[in-house]
C-alpha cells in the first residue's frame, strides 16, 4: 500500500505509516506542492466508492478552511489516486496538517486521570476550538480524547482533528457507530448525547456533551455512568459544570463550549437559568 500513496503524490516520495483509525489509514509525507511535512488519512474502499460521501466530504473540506483557529487541525484537501488499470481500485485521501505529539487518548492511557489545573488549559483550548467551528457553521459530531492532539512545544498546546468528518463515515468499526446521509445513528457511543441515539442532528448542543464527557475523563477517569454521581473530592464546579453539560435536554446544556469553561472556572454559575426551565417545562403544558 505504501507504493500506491508514494505514487500519488510523486514517484519516491518519503512516506512512513502513522496508524490506522475508523476510517482508514493515517500516513505522514513530504508534499513537495505545499514544500511541508503532511498527513495523507486514506479513505476506506466503501467510503470512497460513495459518492454522496464523497461529494459530502468536499463540502465538509470546503468549511474547513473557513476555520483557522490556532486549535483546529488545518485540512487542505481531498486527492485521489488511480492506476492505468480501469479495474484497480481508486484511492481517496485527505492532505490535512502533521501534527507532531500524541493524542489526549494516548496521555490518558498512560498516566490516567489529570489534576484539574493541569487539565483546564487543555479544556480551554478544545472549547475555543469547538467555538471557532460552531461559528463557521461546522459541528464536529465526533469528539473525543483520540480526535484531540497534545502538540508540546508549539504554543499550540491541545488541537481538535477531524472537523466535520465524522458525519461522512460509513459502516461501523473498532466500536465506533457511524452515520451516512441517509440518517443513521453516528459517533462514539461513549461520548455521544443521548439525543443522537433517537437519530436527531448533531447540534452544538451535541459537542458540548461531548466536550463533558472528555472533561469527565479528563479528571475523574472513565467514562460518566451516570451523570449525577460524581467522584468524592472533585471540585464542585467541575462537578456542575460536567452535570449540565451532560443533562439528557439539549436545550439544559451550556449554549456553546466556551460558556462550558467558564462555569469550570466559575466565573458564571453552572446552573441552568430559571426562565429556561419554565420555557422548557411550558412547552408541554
Amino acid at each position: 500500500t505504501t507504493e500506491i500513496y508514494t505514487l500519488s503524490l510523486h514517484d519516491a516520495l518519503p512516506i512512513w505509516f502513522i496508524n490506522r483509525g475508523g476510517m482508514g489509514e493515517v500516513y505522514a509525507a513530504d508534499d513537495l506542492e505545499l514544500r511541508e511535512h503532511v498527513a495523507l488519512k486514506t479513505l476506506r474502499p466503501e467510503i470512497a466508492s460513495d459518492v454522496r460521501s464523497i461529494a459530502h466530504f468536499k463540502q465538509e473540506i470546503q468549511l474547513s478552511r473557513k476555520v483557522t483557529h490556532p486549535n483546529v487541525c488545518k485540512v487542505f484537501d481531498l486527492m485521489r489516486h488511480s492506476e492505468p488499470d480501469p479495474s484497480a481500485t481508486v484511492v481517496y485521501f485527505l492532505t490535512m496538517e502533521l501534527l507532531n505529539g500524541e493524542t489526549l487518548e494516548a496521555r490518558l492511557g498512560r498516566e490516567g486521570l489529570m489534576n484539574p489545573n493541569a487539565a483546564l488549559p487543555l479544556l480551554e483550548q478544545v472549547a475555543a476550538a469547538l467555538d471557532a467551528a460552531h461559528q463557521a457553521g461546522i459541528i464536529h459530531r465526533d469528539l473525543k480524547p483520540s480526535n484531540i492532539m497534545l502538540v508540546p512545544g508549539s504554543g499550540r498546546g491541545a488541537v481538535v482533528t477531524d472537523f466535520g468528518l465524522a458525519r461522512s463515515s460509513v459502516p461501523p468499526d473498532s466500536g465506533a457507530v457511524t452515520q451516512t446521509l441517509t440518517g443513521h445513528i453516528q459517533g462514539t457511543p461513549g461520548y455521544m448525547a443521548p439525543e443522537l441515539f433517537a437519530g436527531d442532528n448533531a447540534t452544538v448542543c451535541s459537542d458540548v456533551y461531548a466536550l463533558g464527557v472528555t472533561a469527565y475523563r479528563m479528571v475523574a477517569g472513565g467514562l460518566p455512568a451516570k451523570p449525577d454521581v460524581m467522584p468524592e473530592g472533585l471540585d464542585p464546579k467541575w462537578r456542575q459544570a460536567i452535570q449540565r453539560a451532560l443533562d439528557r435536554q439539549p436545550a439544559n446544556r451550556f449554549p456553546s463550549a466556551g460558556e462550558f469553561v467558564e462555569a469550570v472556572r466559575g466565573t458564571i454559575p453552572a446552573t441552568v437559568p430559571t426562565i429556561q426551565i419554565h420555557d422548557r417545562r411550558r412547552l408541554f403544558i
